[in-house]
């Protein structure tokens, strides 16, 4: 499980048939998938993941549980052939092409990585956290669009009623317009 999980590299072609959803090596977690708490954790989508990978390529399985840990296998080992031996080195590639092809069907080859030691929060929570700063921002725009609003009104009424009084101190009201002049 830790091999497929990580990186399982096959040759011919030292070529990477691992899932990718952590890396011991280089300590890192793929968010949603793995994450490292006194162990490796598997969510429930990274276990049905490495379910199906099982069920698509169940020799590469067998053969990497019989082996002693390698740094790279033989692909040659895990083909399907008729007689029960080792399959051909074109085989090994095709096997090696169809297992990449796979990977890459489900993203699993571009899921990004961080630290496993970084602490994250769930989407849920980040949803959550931004739900809860978009309020707070839209009560401080209400408001402030509701103190400019009380604060304007007055001051344009009161700015006419200014400019009317201006107009009957000089006794020049406009035309058409009483005033009180005389």
């Amino acid at each position: 499980l830790s091999q497929i999980a990580d990186s399982m590299m096959f040759n011919p072609g030292y070529r990477n048939v691992g899932l990718r959803l952590r890396s011991s090596k280089r300590r890192e977690m793929v968010l949603g998938w793995t994450r490292w708490r006194r162990g490796w954790e598997y969510s429930t989508r990274a276990v049905k993941v490495l379910h199906e990978y099982k069920n698509a390529f169940p020799r590469v399985l067998l053969h990497v549980h019989q082996s002693e840990y390698k740094h790279a296998y033989n692909a040659e080992d895990i083909v399907d052939t008729d007689h029960g031996g080792r399959g051909s080195r074109d085989q090994a590639i095709q096997a090696i092409s169809r297992m990449e092809s796979w990977i890459a069907s489900r993203g699993l080859d571009r899921l990004p990585a961080c630290p496993s030691a970084s602490r994250v929060l769930s989407i849920s929570a980040i949803k959550a956290v931004v739900g809860a700063a978009d309020a707070v921002q839209e009560d401080r725009r209400r408001r402030r669009r509701g103190s400019g609003e009380a604060s304007l009104k007055p001051d344009d009424e009161n700015d006419e009623n200014d400019q009317e009084q201006e107009v009957e101190r000089k006794g020049n009201a406009p035309e058409g317009g009483g005033g009180g002049g005389g």
